[in-house]
């Protein structure tokens, strides 16, 4: 079952004849989805549907992450074009609006972020656009 979230589509599953094991697979929205490989977790579960929800959670985690990295880039530089411009130029009141959202949207995510993470995940392994592979921990 392929599902969409925030900008993502991610493939969850489950093997195993008990112990069950969780797997994903993330790729950006309008991508090809096979091609990104599977991100195997390690901790077992009694039946497929614990370790498919498992699954879930890890592939929403790495998303989230990903999409955090690219609200604090946005945040950097949009605070960075309001400390150049004057604050009579035109353009200056967007230029801090456009700080004020990337940073919304940054707290945001970290907020979810904080806590969420299992230690039985393995590293966060979603694939950049053309960039190849990020690991984070």
């Amino acid at each position: 079952m392929t599902t969409l979230y925030e900008g993502h589509v991610f493939t969850p599953r489950a093997s195993g004849t008990g112990p069950y094991f969780g797997h994903y697979r993330v790729a950006v929205q309008g991508s090809d989805a096979t091609a990104s490989p599977w991100v195997d977790l390690a901790k077992s579960w009694p039946t497929q549907q614990l370790a498919c929800d498992d699954a879930t959670r890890a592939a929403r985690f790495a998303i989230d992450a990903r999409n955090y990295g690219s609200a604090s880039s946005r945040a950097v530089e949009a605070a960075a074009r309001v400390m150049m411009l004057d604050g009579n130029a035109s353009g200056w009141a967007d230029a801090v609006k456009a700080q004020r959202a990337a940073a919304r949207e940054r707290d945001s995510l970290e907020a979810r972020l904080l806590g969420a993470r299992e230690a039985h995940w393995p590293d966060v392994l979603v694939h950049d656009d053309g960039a190849g592979p990020s690991r984070s921990r």
